[in-house]
C-alpha cells in the first residue's frame, strides 16, 4: 500500500477527459482510455485510432483493463482515507482545509484568509467550483484542437491521394519512355535484297504523288483544341487522345485541384486565347444534354456560379430546345430546321465575337458579341453520350524534283513542302 500511495493522480487519469478512469479499456497499443471517452472520440474522428499515439485499433470493442480499474478503485479509496484522516493539504496559517480558491492569485486558501490583506477584495469561489470551471475550460479548449486535428487529417488524406495519383502518372510515363528506348535500341532484321533491276518503276510514277498524299492524309490528323484533364469533372471520362468527353455514373478518383469543375460535368480546352481567330468543330449528335462555348480564365470552377462567365450554345432533349446563354442576359431560344449533329464554334478575340454554325448544313445559328478583357478558354458541358472534337482537314502540297539516273536505275525523289495547315 505504501508503494501505491506514491502514485500521482495523473497516472490514473484518462487522456481524453482528464478525470480518474471510469471503466478503462486497453487498446492494442497498450494505452488505456475510458470506454465512454473512446467511443465519443472514435465517433468524432470517423475511424478507430488511439487518442495518444494515433495507432489504428483492430478491435471495435477493446477489452476492459481490469488491473487499471482495480488500481483506480484503490487510489480513490486511499484519497478518501487521507481526507478522513486529515492527511490532505491544510492552510499553513490556520491549519484548516483549503475550501476557497482565489481567482486572481490562482491558489486555494482557508475561508478566513479571504479577508486577509493579501487576498482582500479579490474574487474568490469554492474550490470545487474552481475545479469544475477549469475542467470545463479545458474541455472547451480541447474541442477546437480536435476539430483542427480532424481538418489536418483530411488535408493529409487529400495530399496522400494526390501524391498517389502523381506517382501512378509518373510510373506510366517512365514505362512509356522505357518502351520508346527499347524500340530505338532494337536491332532490325536483315533487309531484304533488292531484285535485279527496277524495270517497272516508271509505269508506277503516275500514281506515286496520289499514293504519297493519300498515305500522309491517313497518317496525320490535326485537332485544333484538346481537352485539359486537370479541369475535367470527376464524372467525365476523357479519351486517351483528349478529344472526347463522356459522362459516366461512376466517379473517378482525381485530386480536387482549384482548376477542376466541382458541380457541373464540364471540361475546358487545354489552351486559352486572348488574341487571334480560332475555330473548333464538335460532334454532338449522340448527346442528350450539352453546351459549347467559352469561359473566362478567372472564373472559379467551384460552386454553382460557373455560368456567370460562360457564353454558350445549349441543348436539352427533355425540352427539345436549343438556346443561347450569356451572362446577365435572358436566354435566347433557337429554332434550327434540323437536329444539330455537328457544330462549329468560331472565336474572334479582336472583334469580341463567338459564332455558332451547323456544320452539316453550313447554316449560321447565332453570333455573340462581347468585349473579352481576360483570356478565355473553350468550354464543353456534357451530361450523357460522348462529345467529340473533330480533327481539322489537312492540306498537303507536293513538289517533284528532276529525275536522276544512277547506275542504270531510275530514281524519282518527291519533296514535301514544310507547309502543313488545317482547312476550315
Amino acid at each position: 500500500m505504501a508503494a501505491k500511495s506514491t502514485l500521482s493522480e495523473e497516472e490514473f487519469s484518462c487522456p481524453v477527459c482528464c478525470d480518474i478512469f471510469r471503466a478503462p479499456v486497453i487498446l492494442s497499443c497498450s494505452h488505456s482510455v475510458c470506454k465512454t471517452c473512446l467511443q465519443k472520440f472514435w465517433e468524432l474522428k470517423g475511424f478507430r485510432e488511439c487518442p495518444l499515439c494515433w495507432r489504428r485499433s483492430s478491435k471495435s470493442d477493446p477489452p476492459c483493463n481490469c488491473v487499471l480499474k482495480n488500481l483506480c478503485k484503490v487510489f480513490l479509496e486511499s484519497q478518501r482515507q487521507r481526507v478522513s484522516a486529515g492527511s490532505e493539504v491544510l492552510c499553513s496559517l490556520h491549519n484548516e482545509k483549503l475550501k476557497v480558491f482565489c481567482l486572481e492569485d490562482k491558489q486555494p486558501m482557508y475561508v478566513v484568509c479571504q479577508s486577509s490583506k493579501k487576498h482582500k477584495n479579490h474574487d474568490c469561489c469554492p474550490v470545487d467550483k474552481a475545479v469544475c470551471d477549469f475542467k470545463n475550460k479545458l474541455k472547451t479548449s480541447l474541442g477546437p484542437l480536435q476539430q483542427n486535428l480532424k481538418a489536418l487529417e483530411e488535408v493529409k488524406q487529400t495530399c496522400d491521394e494526390t501524391a498517389a495519383h502523381i506517382k501512378v502518372k509518373h510510373y506510366s510515363e517512365l514505362f512509356y519512355i522505357a518502351s520508346c528506348i527499347s524500340r530505338v535500341h532494337h536491332t532490325p532484321n536483315e533487309p531484304e535484297k533488292v531484285s535485279a533491276a527496277l524495270i517497272n518503276v516508271a509505269k508506277h510514277f503516275s500514281n506515286l504523288k496520289f499514293r504519297v498524299w493519300e498515305n500522309i492524309q491517313k497518317t496525320l490528323q490535326y485537332t485544333p483544341v484538346t481537352l485539359d484533364p486537370n479541369t475535367a469533372h470527376p464524372h467525365l471520362h476523357l479519351s486517351d487522345d483528349l478529344t472526347t468527353a463522356e459522362r459516366r455514373p461512376q466517379t473517378s478518383l482525381l485530386p480536387d485541384n482549384p482548376e477542376r469543375f466541382e458541380v457541373y460535368p464540364c471540361v475546358l480546352g487545354s489552351e486559352g486565347f486572348n488574341s487571334g481567330t480560332h475555330c473548333w468543330d464538335v460532334d454532338v449528335g449522340g448527346s442528350e444534354y450539352w453546351a459549347l462555348g467559352v469561359i473566362r480564365e478567372s472564373e472559379s470552377r467551384k460552386g454553382s456560379s460557373v455560368w456567370s462567365s460562360v457564353w454558350s450554345l445549349c441543348y436539352s432533349k427533355s425540352s427539345d430546345e436549343y438556346w443561347i446563354s450569356c451572362p446577365g442576359q435572358a436566354d435566347h431560344v433557337l429554332t434550327p430546321t434540323e437536329k444539330l449533329q455537328r457544330v462549329r464554334v468560331q472565336l474572334d478575340c479582336e472583334w469580341g465575337k463567338v459564332a455558332f454554325t451547323d456544320l452539316i448544313t453550313s447554316t449560321h445559328l447565332h453570333m455573340i458579341t462581347h468585349t473579352f478583357t481576360n483570356r478565355i478558354f473553350p468550354l464543353f458541358f456534357n451530361y450523357s453520350s460522348p462529345l467529340r472534337i473533330l480533327p481539322a482537314k489537312i492540306s498537303v502540297t507536293t513538289k517533284t524534283l528532276n529525275t536522276v539516273e544512277l547506275n542504270g536505275a531510275l530514281l524519282l525523289p518527291v519533296c514535301l513542302h514544310k507547309g502543313l495547315w488545317g482547312q476550315r
